[in-house]
């Protein structure tokens, strides 16, 4: 009797353990699944016009075009090419921009994004997408690595971006 108590406590233990364990994995894989690393390198040119500019403050519009590589082993977003319009201020040291990209991949699926950035910073929120990017959430920062100007309307950047993006579950 005594040991069919035991079993009995013993059985409602591992089925109560097992049930918590199983919503755990039910409620929490899912959105760890959903939830996808990129690291990308992407490289542009354009064209910079003046809007104004003094000694105090100069305010430019800016269109590129480039291209990404994927340096996850994922390989998202790898030979994406893209379309960035943005507002640049400078006022002293500091530099900010505000700006909109339209990254398309090999098959013509499109995602588009905002970016900020404050200094060599850009922070990047994704905001539409198409095809298999479509409902598309996420975002993350990128650096630039390096910058150069063709005087006297012209600019060429890469940058490292480094994030996570959510696709809906189908």
């Amino acid at each position: 009797m005594i040991f069919s108590n035991k079993l009995k406590i013993g059985v409602s233990t591992v089925l109560r353990v097992s049930t918590v364990i199983a919503f755990c994995l039910f409620m929490f894989i899912p959105i760890a699944q959903a939830e996808q690393p990129y690291d990308i390198t992407s490289c542009h040119s354009g064209k910079i016009k003046a809007l104004f500019a003094d000694k105090e403050m100069t305010i430019w519009s800016g269109e590129g075009w480039g291209i990404i590589m994927s340096n996850h082993e994922n390989k998202v977003f790898d030979n994406c090419t893209f379309h960035v319009m943005t507002v640049i201020q400078v006022m002293g040291d500091r530099t900010t921009e505000t700006g909109f990209l339209k990254t398309m991949d090999p098959d013509g699926d499109i995602v588009v994004a905002q970016t900020s950035r404050v200094g060599t910073e850009s922070i990047t929120k994704f905001l539409h997408g198409t095809g298999k990017y479509k409902g598309i959430t996420g975002g993350g920062k990128s650096h630039r690595i390096v910058f150069g100007r063709i005087p006297p309307d012209s600019a060429a950047a890469c940058s490292r971006g480094i994030g996570t993006f959510e696709l809906p579950k189908k």
